[in-house]
């Protein structure tokens, strides 16, 4: 988000909606990456940002039981550039 301001506007309307929404400062913990030509079309659905890198997908994951579900998948941790 650009500022504290934006952000706060977004957790209130999400908070009207009923959503429950959590600040994540750092998504390395929920990120991970699978071959292109893999089956991740669950892992898709179960993340909340994926992002093409060379012959990979990189899938930023809704919470540490979808990363714990792609791994299982055959997903791989990112690692670090």
């Amino acid at each position: 988000m650009a500022s504290a301001g934006a952000r706060n506007k977004v957790m209130k309307y999400l908070d009207r909606k009923g959503f429950d929404p959590n600040i994540i400062e750092d998504p390395a913990p929920y990120t991970v990456e699978i071959g292109k030509y893999q089956n991740y079309g669950e892992l898709l659905k179960n993340s909340v940002e994926s992002y093409p890198q060379r012959d990979k997908i990189v899938l930023v994951m809704k919470d540490t039981v979808w990363v714990e579900q792609a791994l299982v998948m055959g997903a791989k941790k990112q690692e670090q550039q």
